[in-house]
């Protein structure tokens, strides 16, 4: 149907208040859409939009058909006839409207945003009551969402629409001897531009400046600039130019900043705090440690004020590195790097008073265009820059300090991939190597190389070594990523690790701790094929069976030994070690036998789903992280005891529950040695032994699936819901079982590993994290393979986890963790807040707690500034009953259309968490007060106080839980921290006591969301509870 252009346009009110008052003001009809005669729209029963409406079907959508909304108006007068819309972005949705035959006006919106906009007929009609009145789409693939027909009595001014530049701000900080600002701010649409900017000096002099350009990406809502190459004590001036997605709408904002920095400084003049020995290690020292420690904002200045002391007051060798900063610049998170001889009995001594002496001889690292080479003193170790050589050109300090290299001279490639074709790819020069981190104590090289054959490349691989002052060990981690993106998935047949070493004459070896003899003739082979078996094969003999290998090997001749210990190796299984008389294998993905993995069965689509028919079928974007440890020793000297113990089950070390709250770095936890409520750390503990039951029961091992835990809805893997490593972290810092710890480092790395999608055929995807499904990232099955699995691979904010990543960061130093985090992140802070609309609870609040803990983790602004975008729009839509009433799906509200409106009290109490994060970060007096209100209502419409419970939904015939939610406990326990008002410290006493009176975990299918469901919230909830030492 052709648009009819010399119709007068619509006139165009926005904003939900506004156009509120104007259909309740005095002589306005307003008349349901659902309550019109439709063709081609159907009335909204099923979705979760907040209001009722009708829109258009897909089906209607994608045949790009006309729909028709018909009604009579009866009321006699002068009206101006009108429909409320909500215009969906990216969607063009043209409606003519029509008294009777004749049209009055085209409504269209020139920017769709996501909002519901007041459409008006700009000449009043006088109607005499009978009018037939009709509005008609064009032939679009928009859904035309209407809620209302309106009459009203007066013109409505129209509102003409704006670019506006808000809430910018300019972060300086110091950068390699100057400066670096960090410009952000905000747009009320999308739009794009660019930043020009220069010294103000040279202007106020009157001198010919040519200003510099920096290019806004967009259209975005959130923008983020950094200005490098600054020079110390100038003055600056910026214009930020901004142009909306349509060209018609600009924006500029002029300002200035002065790059006069001066390092932070220390309140604190000097004080301490215990380092607490979690773990031992098993083996005997010493032992490389890199612990992250938090301090109170404004407390430490520099990390080169802290120093750790032992027993007897004897000062460690120490290195420090500065993890994160407050907003004052001061240091909130330190990592710790010291060699730990097993003992406890450390403190940390830090502030303006304390000067940390310098080691005797620290680590010798020289850069040169060739390469990079560290000296550890025991070991000489070269990372050249022409090629990909693992671990790195070794060579060994003798008895008259000279070094003996023990790399052969022409080693073979680092990395070899047989493709599923035959191919055979190898690592070549490699595309970056750097220093990643560097002190006296510890270095970190990174390796960055494509696999190439013949003018191809397939998958990339990420090295990093990690040396150590004084020792022969060397700390490889090793990931390869599926960059291939011209294909869902890609099937290779072998993955290997090559260490060429000369060890000198008459080599012998051992295979996980049995020994095999001279390796003269018959290289050796241990391979873990499933969890519960490996074989031991020399010279194509199987010499030895066995369930479950250490992943140790050791290679000995008469000039060097040389241990390796690969951490995690029967549970990443299938996995190869080798030996021979030239070196190491490192089978990270070993050959297949085409039935190892047979089909048929649960077995086939719960554990081998990608080593069918004798290939690794992965999917691009996936990686895997693998960790190696070599020690390299002299020739006749022994092995090193406990190596591979150490490997395996390194010390630990963490600060006080104590320290911890003390400097609110990152939340605060109840102690478990005081812990307010006894009966929580007997569920915790049940939980503990459920979950590791439940690993050996669901066999949760294997390359693509271990950290992560099964039974989600049966069938599905977990993909770490309710983010696993938050919650185990959150006990092993209140003073829980070590293991804690473990699990949550393996959940991180499968996280960042397997449920990240890294490369994508869309490059926006990147960064994207698999909901719950098969086979960790879907699409190795097709729909319908088992009932209730989802099979598919899909990404949504409410089943992300980040913050888990962020806390495993701070606590270890881990860059990957911080990586991952932040790929994620990014997704969140960029396009994802454009035209940023609530949809419920909890597709609000997750954004909010993963972007708050990106800005506090990082410091960077942009984060903030999304999260304010998302807080402003779930403040305007919170309803004057303190919720946030929406139409109730199936599954909230069984009852018959049309259903109750309301919530779902949990997702209530996941966006209350998500509005206390960014409370937290910005003391926003709004936001306190939403949460209070969120709380009553939590409380009015689904509380249960017979059962000391809440009601799943607002729903009033929709279940009563046999506890109450801790999801909602926690807003609750806020709330009154916030309000201290006495029925939210009733139901919180109460809800607590029911919370608690429930059955202990047990090993089960999905158990790992009945542990990590309640224990996320939990510590937050008995942290602030009322009165001295909780309830007993």
């Amino acid at each position: 149907m052709p648009l009819n252009t010399a119709v007068p346009d619509a006139l165009i009110v926005s904003g939900d208040a506004l156009i509120q008052r104007l259909l309740r003001q005095k002589g306005a009809v307003v008349i349901p859409a659902y309550a019109c005669r439709l063709d081609g729209f159907v009335n909204d029963t099923f979705t979760e939009y907040a209001n009722a409406s009708i829109y258009r079907p897909a089906s209607v959508c994608r045949a790009r058909l006309v729909s028709a909304l018909r009604d009579t108006v009866y009321p006699s007068g002068k009206f101006y006839l009108g429909f409320t819309m909500y215009t969906v972005a990216g969607y063009d949705e043209p409606i003519e409207v029509y008294i009777g035959h004749r049209q009055v006006a085209l409504a269209r919106h020139p920017d769709p945003d996501n909002r519901v906009h007041l459409f008006v007929a700009p000449e009043g009609f006088p109607f005499r009551g009978g009018e037939p009145i009709r509005l008609v789409t064009a032939p679009t693939d928009g859904p035309c969402r209407v809620e209302n027909l309106v009459l009203l009595p007066k013109r409505p001014r129209p509102m003409e629409p704006r670019l506006d530049i808000r809430s910018p701000h300019v972060d300086v900080r110091h950068a390699d001897g100057g400066a670096r600002a960090c410009l952000t701010w905000i747009t009320n649409r999308p739009a794009s531009g660019q930043v020009r900017w220069g010294m103000e000096e040279q202007k106020a002099e009157g001198r010919r400046q040519k200003a510099d350009k920096v290019r806004v990406a967009g259209p975005l809502c959130n923008h983020e600039v950094v200005l490098e190459g600054l020079e110390l004590g100038r003055a600056y001036g910026y214009e930020v130019q901004m142009k909306d997605r349509t060209g018609r709408l600009k924006a500029v904002y002029a300002g200035t900043f002065r790059t006069d920095l001066a390092a932070a400084q220390s309140r604190t003049g000097k004080a301490r705090f215990p380092l607490l020995l979690r773990r031992p290690a098993p083996g005997p020292g010493p032992w490389p440690v890199s612990v992250g420690v938090p301090f109170p904002q404004g407390a430490l200045g520099s990390d080169a004020e802290i120093r750790l002391v032992g027993r007897r007051r004897a000062e460690m060798p120490l290195q420090t590195r500065t993890l994160a900063r407050w907003p004052d610049d001061s240091v909130r998170w330190a990592l710790l790097d010291f060699q730990s001889h097993g003992g406890s009995g450390y403190t940390v001594e830090y502030g303006r008073d304390v000067a940390r002496a310098q080691p005797g001889a620290p680590l010798d690292v020289a850069q040169s265009r060739t390469g990079i080479v560290v000296n550890t003193g025991p070991i000489r170790v070269e990372f050249p820059k022409g090629s990909a050589v693992f671990p790195g050109i070794v060579s060994l300090r003798q008895a008259d300090g000279t070094y003996r290299r023990i790399t052969f001279s022409m080693p073979a490639p680092a990395v070899t991939l047989v493709a599923g074709d035959g191919t055979r790819y190898v690592s070549g020069r490699p595309d970056a190597v750097t220093l990643e981190e560097a002190g006296p104590e510890r270095v970190c090289i990174r390796i960055d190389v494509r696999h190439r054959s013949r003018g191809k490349a397939l998958f990339r691989s990420v090295f990093r070594a990690h040396l150590f002052r004084g020792s022969g060990a060397l700390r490889v981690l090793h990931t390869f990523e599926n960059d291939r993106i011209d294909a869902e998935f890609t099937g290779i047949r072998e993955l290997r690790l090559r260490a060429d070493l000369d060890v000198g004459a008459d080599p012998a070896g051992e295979a996980g701790g049995r020994r095999v003899g001279s390796l003269n003739a018959q290289p050796v082979c241990l391979r873990q094929t499933h969890d519960d078996r490996y074989a031991v094969a020399q010279g194509g003999r199987v010499v030895a069976r066995g369930r479950r290998a250490e992943g140790s090997l050791d290679l000995a001749g008469k000039e060097a030994g040389v241990a390796l210990a690969v951490r995690d190796f029967w549970q990443n299984y299938p996995k190869g070690i080798g030996l021979d008389r030239g070196g190491i294998t490192f089978e990270v993905c070993p050959p297949l036998g085409k039935d190892d993995y047979p089909r048929g069965g649960e077995l086939e689509d719960r554990l081998y789903y990608y080593l069918l028919d004798g290939r690794y079928k992965l999917k691009h974007g996936v990686s895997r992280t693998h960790e190696v440890w070599f020690h390299f020793r002299p020739g006749g000297a022994t092995a090193p005891q406990g190596f591979h113990e150490n490997v395996q089950s390194p010390p630990l070390f963490s600060v006080s529950p104590e320290t911890f709250n003390r400097s609110r770095a990152v939340t605060r936890l109840p102690s478990r040695e005081r812990s307010p409520v006894p009966p929580y750390e007997a569920w915790v503990e049940a939980a503990r032994e459920a979950y590791a039951a439940d690993r050996e029961e669901s066999r949760a091992y294997g390359m693509l699936n271990y950290g992560d835990w099964f039974g989600e809805r049966t069938y599905n893997w977990g993909n770490l819901e309710y983010d696993a490593s938050w919650c185990f972290l959150q006990e092993y810092l209140r003073g829980g079982d070590p293991a804690f710890y473990t699990w949550a480092e393996e959940a991180a790395r499968h996280l960042v590993d397997v449920d990240t999608c890294h490369h994508s055929p869309n490059p926006k995807a990147a960064g994207e994290q698999y909901t719950h499904c098969v086979g960790h990232v879907g699409g190795y099955y097709p729909d319908g393979y088992r009932e209730r699995a989802i099979f598919g691979g899909r990404w949504s904010p409410s089943h992300t986890w980040v913050e888990g990543l962020f806390l495993h960061h701070l606590l270890s130093g881990d860059p990957r963790s911080i990586e991952g985090a932040m790929k994620t992140s990014g997704l969140m802070a960029g396009e994802m807040v454009n035209d940023y609309d609530f949809t419920n609870c909890r597709n609000c609040g997750w954004p909010l707690i993963h972007l708050s803990a990106a800005y506090r983790a990082t410091g960077r602004r942009v984060y903030l500034n999304a999260a304010r975008i998302v807080v402003d729009r779930v403040l305007e839509r919170q309803r004057p009953s303190g919720g946030w009433e929406r139409l109730m799906v199936p599954g909230h509200c069984h009852c018959l259309p049309p259903r109750h409106t309301g919530n779902a009290g949990f997702m209530v109490g996941i966006l209350m968490v998500g509005l206390k994060r960014y409370y937290e970060a910005t003391g926003e007096r709004r936001v306190r007060d939403a949460i209070v209100r969120a709380a009553d209502y939590c409380i009015d419409a689904m509380w249960a106080p017979e059962k000391s419970a809440f009601h799943y939904t607002s729903c009033p015939l929709s279940s009563v839980g046999g506890g109450a939610d801790m999801r909602i406990l926690k807003g609750v326990a806020t709330a009154f921290q916030f309000s201290g008002k006495e029925r939210l410290r009733e139901v919180l006493a109460a809800g607590v006591q029911s919370a608690m009176a429930g059955r202990l975990p047990k090993a089960h299918r999905g158990v790992g969301k009945g542990i990590c469901s309640p224990m996320r919230g939990a510590p937050q909830v008995l942290v602030d509870l009322p009165g001295e030492g909780g309830m007993r």
